[in-house]
């Protein structure tokens, strides 16, 4: 990655999401709904759409490569994340829209075969992201969800790299540093920075980069990075719910924290471990 590119991919993005959070981030009154996360959604997405027409220039209407509709599920995830924040969405409207953002995800996934296994599972993903990733960001124990989202898409940019595909990692790495200063927002205003918005446009780009960077690597046998890598790293922002399980319910938030970032760390090690070593070891 050159200088530019770098500038483009990280410090733009990063400009992008600290710009965001600080407008929206102002103490309110007591007792008003939270309906801030419109700045997670749009630093989320909005950096890495800005990534790539400053990178690629503009996708167009109808992208000339298929990859290229990740910039418009992009776009669509950050639309969704701020109406489901404005509007503070519960029950089915909520899971309405969900599965309308997981649908247009397997959709919009470029495959070579069994299109529809492939498109199923992309959907599958999306859809257990965003029921799941909320409720971590809106609790007051265990890991900050900003601190777990911005490093497993910074570590997505790594892995897709590893599997050869520049121009995807750019982009993972663009989310990952929009996100980079919803940590000391929540350090500042408490949980929730990228509640109903920032985990919207996770929920969707996150496992469809995976899976997309899986096809494009056994496709053109560019690397041969472990199917374990993609699992390891899938997982790793969910892992926190452990922090809700039985064992570690009734230990202090010190300790909870402590085991769930023992956890996230061993995932992120493993996935970034086998990643560097298939660069390694190819001829």
């Amino acid at each position: 990655m050159t200088g530019k590119e770098l500038l483009f991919a990280f410090v733009v993005p990063l400009a992008i999401g600290a710009a965001l959070f600080a407008l929206a981030w102002r103490p309110r009154a007591p007792g008003r709904p939270n309906r801030r996360g419109w700045a997670g959604a749009l630093a989320l997405a909005g950096a890495m759409v800005t990534t790539y027409i400053l990178i690629h220039g503009r996708p167009g209407l109808v992208p000339h490569e298929k990859w290229i509709w990740i910039v418009h599920l992009a776009a669509l995830a950050g639309l969704l994340g701020v109406i489901d924040s404005l509007l503070m969405l519960r029950g089915w409207s909520r899971s309405i829209v969900g599965v309308g953002l997981a649908g247009a995800a397997g959709w919009a996934l470029p495959v070579f075969d069994n299109p529809w296994a492939w498109r199923g599972a992309v959907a599958v993903c999306v859809l257990a992201y965003w029921s799941m990733l909320d409720p971590l960001a809106m609790r007051n124990r265990g890991l900050s969800l900003a601190a777990v989202l911005s490093a497993t898409m910074l570590s997505a940019g790594v892995l897709i790299f590893c599997s050869g595909w520049l121009k995807l990692a750019q982009l993972a790495v663009a989310i990952g540093a929009a996100a980079l200063p919803a940590i000391s927002f929540e350090w500042r205003f408490g949980r929730g920075v990228l509640a109903r918005g920032g985990t919207a446009v996770a929920a969707a780009l996150l496992p469809f980069m995976l899976i997309m960077s899986w096809i494009y690597m056994t496709h053109n046998e560019s690397a041969s990075v472990s199917p374990i890598a993609f699992i390891a790293l899938a997982a790793a922002p969910l892992l926190p719910w452990l922090g809700e399980s039985a064992p570690l319910t009734g230990l202090s938030h010190g300790k909870v924290r402590v085991a769930e970032t023992a956890l996230f760390l061993a995932a992120i090690a493993l996935s970034l471990g086998l990643g560097i070593y298939a660069i390694i070891r190819s001829p």
